[in-house]
């Protein structure tokens, strides 16, 4: 396994019959509810005979998936609809894209192609179809989003390509393909889109997608239908933090650009893009209106490092992250294993960082992360977990419970306690003004980035 392992509620306003909660008991006072888990994935099929054929053609290998990212949809008929990303990183997985149905199997739910299964089975041979997907992205329009590598395992059998999905009717609505010069072929993989909707217009969206081997950021422009890339030295790896022990097991993985969130509409002033690399421990920001401005990247993706800000350290690696709509960014520590939230009108040190959830059981490797409002429109923290650690040392135990999918409220996560809407805080720094394709670019006295 070469490539990256890139990686609310079951509280009481979560009652949706789409839903089976997990047959793990979950403690009263757990803050994070169980409600998905498996001890191996579960693929359903649309008849036996493709199940057979999958395995006699080894399209279908047990237990070589692992499940990477979550994310919720929450339709307006009092369902919902879970969806789970396997992406190809070796033969033998089915599909790369999944929704998890009311249906068990003998290691968990099973899970059902989406959209459906001929648009994965292809494994890569028919580019019109979906080859290896990491991590998707709902946006306030009912659409799915997400970018189909084109990789199975380092082999690039399709150039990479953004996929939207509308999901009222499940029905493709936007096919963009990734200009050659904007990735490395083979090298390229992009693992994580964030999407943003200015101003309520659904036409005009956003996508900034990561990409974690050729270490870089991705911009679309659906407007436009046009994308440039970006880079940054903050987005490469350290060396330094490249091994990661997780419940006392080590690996060695040096992976760039990986977690990424976007700071709330609520603030007024810039909102910012904030990032870190997963072998790092640093995070850092960029403002938006810096990196939507195709003008100043073009030639030269890494022609404006000013307009990066280090935020500061963490000390140790973590993996996804996410934020609420009150500046509370969260992201599960490697070691110790927990999760913790810190909010941006604060300076990023270890001392303004709140632990929210420390459990060293279901937290191991928390790749995937999302905020999602629900249908009483309270915000859910939700986490897919998949003991990475265990699958690199070949210790992974097919008798235990391996992959969850976990939910908590936001609020009480945090203890009742949310962040005041004021813009972010920012460490001072000395930069010279910068004069470029938006408008100068500085530094107030009051620790906000601004442009002139």
């Amino acid at each position: 396994m070469k490539s990256t392992m890139v990686i609310g509620s079951c509280l009481r306003f979560f009652v949706v019959a789409a839903l089976v909660v997990s047959s793990q008991a979950n403690f009263p006072n757990e803050k994070l509810k169980t409600v998905f888990e498996w001890k191996d994935l579960e693929y359903g099929f649309p008849t036996e005979a493709d199940r057979q054929y999958a395995l006699n053609e080894r399209l279908y290998i047990p237990r070589n998936g692992i499940p990477i990212d979550v994310d919720v949809f929450y339709k307006g008929d009092g369902t919902a609809k879970t969806f789970v990303t396997i992406p190809r990183f070796s033969p033998g997985i089915p599909y790369s894209l999944a929704t998890v149905s009311n249906r068990r199997g003998p290691n968990g739910p099973l899970l059902e192609a989406y959209p459906n299964y001929n648009m994965h089975s292809s494994n890569g041979t028919d580019c019109n179809g979906i080859t290896s997907i990491f991590r998707v992205a709902i946006d306030e329009c009912n659409r799915l989003w997400m970018v189909d590598t084109g990789r199975v395992d380092t082999t690039q059998h399709c150039p990479p390509k953004v996929l939207v999905y509308n999901l009222n009717n499940d029905n493709l609505v936007l096919r963009y393909q990734i200009p050659e010069g904007q990735y490395f072929p083979g090298m390229s993989l992009f693992i994580t889109p964030i999407v943003d909707i200015p101003n309520g217009q659904c036409n005009r969206a956003k996508l900034y997608i990561a990409d974690v081997q050729a270490p870089g950021l991705l911009v679309f422009d659906q407007a436009t239908q046009s994308s440039w890339r970006i880079q940054h030295k903050w987005m490469y790896p350290d060396p330094d933090f490249g091994t990661f022990t997780i419940a006392k097991e080590s690996f060695n993985l040096m992976d760039g650009m990986f977690g990424m969130s976007l700071t709330p509409k609520s603030y007024n002033g810039e909102r910012y893009l904030y990032f870190h690399a997963l072998a790092s421990e640093k995070e850092s920001a960029v403002p938006l209106r810096a990196i939507n401005d195709a003008s100043m990247w073009a030639g030269n993706p890494e022609g404006h490092p000013e307009v990066f800000k280090n935020l500061g350290y963490r000390g140790v690696q973590c993996a996804a992250e996410a934020m609420d709509s009150r500046g509370n960014l969260y992201c599960c520590l490697m070691e110790p294993i927990s999760i913790f939230s810190w909010n941006i009108n604060t300076p990023y040190q270890k001392k303004f960082f709140k632990d929210v959830v420390t459990n060293p059981e279901k937290l191991q490797f928390a790749s995937g992360m999302k905020v999602i409002k629900n249908r009483q429109g309270q915000e859910e923290l939700w986490v897919s977990t998949n003991r990475l650690q265990k699958i690199y040392a070949g210790s992974i135990n097919y008798n235990e419970v391996n992959f969850r999918l976990l939910v908590g409220n936001v609020n009480e996560l945090n203890g009742g306690v949310v962040g005041p809407s004021r813009p972010p805080f920012f460490p001072p720094t000395r930069r010279p003004s910068y004069g470029g394709g938006s408008g100068g670019y500085g530094q107030d006295l009051g620790n906000n980035l601004i442009f002139t």
